[in-house]
């Protein structure tokens, strides 16, 4: 296995083919240039949320070291294990060149796909000697459907960029002379870019070893090369995501049941669910008839895992893998493909170690790198394999270009793949929660039959029965809502979702109109204990307070109760801004609100506090 002959005849057409698998790139997914913002695109990459808040790691540009301190969901949370920087800071570049603009963050996306389908093509040039093979390689992978999620969605830059710089890398430094000056410095600077853009990109640490071992001929020196240029950029990447783990002030709550069931899973169990997992991924990137934004727990629930289902998988994916390892020596290119494929789909299957989801179809956004591969495999073999692979990839490019339009914004999002997958409990509240912001009696209706759906799909889901009380307190049905907000509270499914404050906020407002002053005041207090930035819960207590339902004296045994399950300067010092507004501010009261205002972190979740200090001020 080697590169293509310089002086092969075949060689000066790389550069037409290259930009032809370029434009079908683009040209099929250009159709989602006219989309908005759908999903986790509104909280992640708008820098105006609306209603005054405002996403502060996108609206401006902060320094560069903010940018790298801080996890993933920064904005919207305030503890995360997901550290993207590369990503988040692409989106305050583009806030900073041409503002708030869905077209340009779309074309970015598009253009980011044509790079990396460029970059399948050379790549699969790379582990073949088939120009025709590579060719085809690249052309499905640009019109490969399950690409909608991460082109026709914008935070699927994250995977853009994970794949694009890591692919850029391996071009640049596996090669058959001696590197250049500039090959292995630029390789460590994409690869940390790939590293930082998404955590999956260290896959391309392990593959980066492989593919130089079967493409070189001088796989000693290139190896020692490929193992500096991966090692610099994946032990910095390590310190670095570490130190914002250490600067964490809480400890980040588990996925929710919801996302990924397999988070608290057995070994065994998440061994059953990966298997499908991979399965789905494979059967998605082959054939993309059945996709949707979210699958819904109730797929990979271990008490729902469909046993013949992952029989099907074990046998099809072993299959692929004995093929891969058995041509390991005599045809190279096909164990690549493999390679690829299981390189980058084990690591988010759950079964090493549970991941923030169960399933999505945007993490096989890469493993679908090692389809191409094995179609490039087949055309190289077999020319006359050439008809059914144009087949498929246009069959591929018609689904992309139906499905690309879809991700527009939440609300054609959400109400056409809740029909797609209608055992998905997400889905069913989104759809739900879209209709009901209509207000219309007939939306009111559809979007009880959704959660009435998702309770009886997951009858222990804290969002289900939350969404239920919503809906009974809009129609002024207040008990039956006190016993919805009830069930949400005591349900095995609530951890993960960031709403256990809320829940007891509503349940005491609940109270408090129905005249429980009592019951009231205990919710609101075990509001404020679920959350320091419960403003809500503090202020229905203080108003409390001076209507004389309670006193002074329970206020402040409150505030103590809550603050003891903190520890650290950082959150302690929340608790005093509480501490100061419960009584008369004096002047040390306003010095201590003005520190604990300038230390408050850049989230959203922390803008209740801050309006409140600045009435107060």
């Amino acid at each position: 296995m080697h590169e293509s002959d310089p002086n092969s005849p075949e060689r000066p057409h790389r550069g037409l083919e290259a930009w032809i698998v370029f434009a079908v790139a683009v040209a099929t997914w250009t159709v989602s240039l006219g989309n908005g913002y759908a999903m986790d695109d509104v909280p992640v990459a708008k820098a105006d949320y609306g209603g005054g808040s405002i996403n502060p790691y996108v609206a401006d540009l902060l320094s560069i070291r903010e940018y790298f301190e801080s996890h993933y969901w920064a904005a919207t949370v305030e503890s995360d294990r997901l550290y993207r920087p590369v990503t988040i800071l692409s989106f305050a570049l583009r806030q900073a060149i041409f503002g708030e603009s869905a077209f340009v963050d779309h074309a970015i996306n598009v253009l980011l796909h044509g790079v990396a389908s460029v970059c399948v093509f050379f790549l699969a040039l790379r582990a073949i000697a088939s120009v025709r093979g590579a060719f085809f390689a690249g052309l499905a992978f640009a019109a490969m459907g399950v690409h909608a999620e991460v082109v026709a969605g914008v935070v699927g830059r994250a995977e853009l960029f994970a794949f694009s710089f890591g692919a850029l890398a391996l071009l640049v430094l596996p090669r058959e002379r001696p590197a250049a000056v500039w090959r292995i410095p630029l390789g460590i600077v994409l690869l940390f870019l790939a590293f930082c853009s998404k955590e999956s990109a260290i896959a391309w640490a392990p593959f980066a070893l492989i593919f130089a071992w079967f493409t070189c001929r001088e796989r000693k020196r290139t190896l020692v090369e490929v193992a500096i240029s991966v090692g610099i950029p994946l032990v910095l990447w390590a310190v670095l995501r570490e130190r914002m783990i250490d600067l964490l002030p809480g400890v980040p709550e588990p996925a929710p049941f919801a996302s990924n069931p397999l988070y608290g899973a057995s070994f065994l169990e998440r061994l059953h669910g990966g298997i499908l997992a991979m399965g789905l991924g494979l059967l998605s990137t082959i054939a993309p008839f059945w996709l949707a934004s979210d699958w819904g727990a109730m797929l990979f629930a271990p008490q729902s895992l469909s046993t013949v289902w992952a029989i099907v998988a074990t046998i099809v994916l072993s299959a692929w893998f004995v093929q891969g390892v058995a041509l390991m020596r005599r045809r190279p290119g096909w164990f690549l493909a493999m390679a690829a494929f299981f390189g980058f789909a084990f690591p988010l299957s759950n079964i090493l170690v549970p991941i923030g989801v169960s399933y999505a179809e945007r993490l096989y956004y890469a493993p679908s790198f090692g389809v191409a591969l094995l179609i490039a495999m087949l055309v190289s073999a077999a020319p006359r394999a050439k008809w059914p692979c144009i087949a498929f990839f246009v069959l591929q490019a018609v689904i992309g270009v139906l499905r690309a339009p879809q991700w527009k914004d939440d609300t054609t999002i959400r109400l056409t793949d809740v029909r797609r997958q209608p055992s998905s409990v997400n889905l069913r509240l989104y759809a739900a929660n879209t209709l009901m912001l209509r207000r219309t009696e007939v939306d009111s209706r559809k979007a009880l039959e959704h959660i009435r759906a998702a309770i009886e799909l997951d009858g222990q889901s804290a969002v289900a029965w939350a969404a239920m009380a919503a809906l009974q307190s809009g129609a002024g049905a207040f008990k039956e809502a006190i016993g919805s907000l009830e069930l949400a509270l005591r349900a095995e499914h609530l951890a993960g979702h960031h709403v256990e404050d809320r829940l007891w906020v509503n349940l005491g407002n609940l109270r408090h109109a129905q005249g429980d002053a009592d019951k009231a005041v205990d919710a609101w207090a075990r509001a404020l204990a679920a959350s320091r930035y419960c403003v809500d819960a503090f202020v229905a207590l203080r108003a409390r307070r001076d209507e004389g339902a309670i006193d002074s004296a329970t206020l402040d045994r409150l505030i103590e109760s809550a603050a003891s399950r903190d520890a650290g300067p950082r959150m302690l010092e929340i608790w005093d801004t509480y501490r100061v507004l419960a009584k008369p501010i004096q002047d040390d009261g306003r010095a201590t609100l003005r520190r604990v205002r300038e230390a408050l972190p850049r989230g959203v979740f922390a803008d209740p506090l801050r309006r409140l200090i600045d009435a107060a001020m």
